[in-house]
């Protein structure tokens, strides 16, 4: 999942295993903000690219599957593009960037959330289940927080007081 917090055009990583072994973006070259995917196949990078701009503060879900002859990119859980494409993709020790990457310097602004990397290539009916199944399933909050309580004060001078108190919290793990 994409959240793109501005306009944004050239290559901005989702995730990328260096240098280009294989990649995600949530912009490409083409044109702002155009999700694309690809990686390099004896030794040319090939990618595919979206038709249409992901939206600017909205959640776009992005993925990008290779069965061995098919490079796939799915928007919304439709696939957008596909390329014939056959062989290995380049094999690669090098790290993992999330979010963007050093060598080129292509960081994504804004949220990314639902990062998964699977060792095989996704069916559509599971792109679209990935899609709507969150990692860690949470309930709604229905219960109110609680006040901040044990409110205390202590005076440290003629001119100061320090004052504490316990926090308030949530079912979630808000505190503060």
């Amino acid at each position: 999942w994409i959240f793109p917090m501005a306009p944004q055009g050239g290559w901005r990583t989702i995730v990328q295993r260096e240098v280009d072994s294989y990649f995600l973006n949530a912009s490409n070259d083409g044109g702002p903000l155009l999700p694309s995917g690809g990686g390099v196949f004896a030794g040319a990078t090939t990618y595919v690219s979206g038709t249409t701009p992901s939206p600017v503060n909205a959640w776009t879900h992005v993925a990008l599957t290779y069965d061995g002859s098919m490079l796939r990119l799915y928007v919304n859980g439709i696939q957008a593009a596909s390329q014939a494409r056959a062989g290995l993709i380049q094999a690669s020790s090098s790290p993992l960037w999330i979010g963007g990457n050093s060598p080129y310097g292509e960081y994504f602004q804004g949220n990314l959330d639902e990062i998964r990397i699977y060792n095989r290539a996704l069916s559509p009916a599971e792109i679209q289940a990935d899609m709507n199944t969150p990692l860690v399933a949470q309930g709604p909050d229905t219960t109110a927080r609680t006040a901040p309580w044990g409110l205390g004060a202590t005076a440290t001078g003629s001119t100061q007081v320090n004052l504490s108190w316990t926090a308030t919290t949530d079912i979630v793990g808000v505190t503060g």
